[in-house]
């Protein structure tokens, strides 16, 4: 007898264990980390006529190839070669159809075309996800 009301009652204890956890579950879901976190950025001259950018990415996020985009700010008199970008990820969406990405970690190399050492701003625009 005892064993027919504990198999009566088995399943209302799992539901009430299962409403007790749920509040916890939709607590324990992480905020959105910062973007200069999640995609975090810096560069530095390889040489006189090469800058090399990278991004550290966190897990879960990603940058999206051809979003990717260089320019210099300062001095007007220097310009950028074509962006050496490497290979990504090919992923295929309904929406927007194949597309690259890049994961954990890309570096990207630029030419320089300047005559002499002059300092330069770079402005960096890009676009990524999680």
């Amino acid at each position: 007898m005892q064993i027919k009301n504990w198999k009566l009652r088995r399943p209302k204890l799992l539901l009430l264990a299962l409403l007790f956890l749920l509040p916890f579950t939709a607590w324990a879901q992480k905020e959105p980390i910062p973007v200069s976190q999640a995609f975090q950025l810096s560069a530095t001259a390889k040489n006189d006529e090469t800058i090399v950018v990278r991004w550290k990415i966190a897990k879960g996020h990603y940058l999206y190839r051809d979003r990717l985009r260089f320019k210099i700010l300062k001095p007007r008199n220097v310009n950028l070669g074509q962006p050496l970008l490497p290979t990504g990820i090919t992923r295929t969406s309904p929406e927007i159809g194949k597309y690259q990405v890049y994961r954990n970690t890309v570096w990207v190399s630029i030419p320089v075309i300047a005559s002499g050492k002059p300092d330069i701003l770079l402005q960096v625009n890009y676009q990524g996800c999680s």
